[in-house]
């Protein structure tokens, strides 16, 4: 499912958050949204997704207005994964992962496979019955997006999918979210990691202060002078067949 932004902009207590956002997300990408801290991606994201909304019909999910589906439509075509939930009950990773059922008028069997599935596909399955308190911050992050995948979404955001994760599950998080777009699903994601962003996303959109300052793929945008002027840092980019392999900034300390 593609999705469309048109003029985007968003106040929040006087402040104008986002400016002027147009995008075109295709369906089946993985677009990745990078910018320091402070710059809006969450803000963005959460407009994507529903949680926000400007007082303009700037959203669109396919041809649907955002603005005009109620959440119960959204959470059927779309899924949105934030750093931090909080569940005030200590329920356990089954029941958490079937909250993301809760949209569907489908039977028992079948939400219990599709849980079942999802579960499988987070790397989570070994602690079904594992009541969520007991579990370490990245295993909730997979818990969570086990939750996202059991709705079947045909859109996926995720703000910081990665927060939490050792190196081997930031991977194994990132590879899934890689192959879900060969199902024609359409990941939206920040990264606070460049090199991963540069090595995963099919296209980049690089924000700085409310705006999108570029668009395009991982090597169009992630480069030396970008990221000196995005994010004030110098860095060395390295490449392997044109592709990024690794962002490094410049006077990172020698262990010598």
């Amino acid at each position: 499912m593609d999705v469309r932004i048109q003029n985007l902009n968003f106040y929040y207590q006087n402040t104008h958050v986002l400016k002027d956002i147009n995008l075109t997300i295709n369906s089946g990408e993985m677009f990745v949204i990078v910018g320091p801290n402070g710059c809006g991606k969450t803000t963005l994201l959460r407009c994507i997704s529903g949680l926000r909304q400007s007082k303009q019909r700037t959203v669109y999910l396919g041809e649907q207005d955002i603005a005009l589906m109620s959440s119960r439509e959204i959470a059927q075509h779309l899924s949105a994964l934030e750093p931090k939930i909080d569940i005030g009950f200590n329920y356990t990773v089954q029941q958490v992962v079937a909250m993301g059922r809760i949209a569907f008028n489908t039977s028992h069997l079948q939400n219990q496979k599709i849980i079942e599935r999802s579960m499988h596909e987070a790397d989570v399955l070994a602690f079904a019955q594992t009541p969520i308190f007991h579990l370490s911050s990245g295993q909730k992050q997979r818990v969570w997006l086990a939750m996202a995948l059991a709705q079947q979404p045909q859109v996926i955001v995720l703000d910081e999918p990665t927060s939490y994760l050792d190196v081997k599950y930031q991977l194994q998080i990132l590879d899934l979210m890689h192959s879900l777009t060969k199902q024609n699903i359409t990941i939206i994601a920040t990264i606070h990691d460049l090199s991963l962003a540069g090595q995963y996303a099919t296209r980049i959109a690089m924000m700085s202060r409310g705006q999108i300052v570029d668009i395009g793929s991982p090597q169009q945008i992630l480069t030396t002078d970008n990221i000196k002027q995005v994010f004030d840092v110098e860095v060395h980019i390295h490449r392997e067949n044109h592709k990024i392999m690794g962002i490094i900034p410049k006077g990172f300390p020698s262990r010598e």
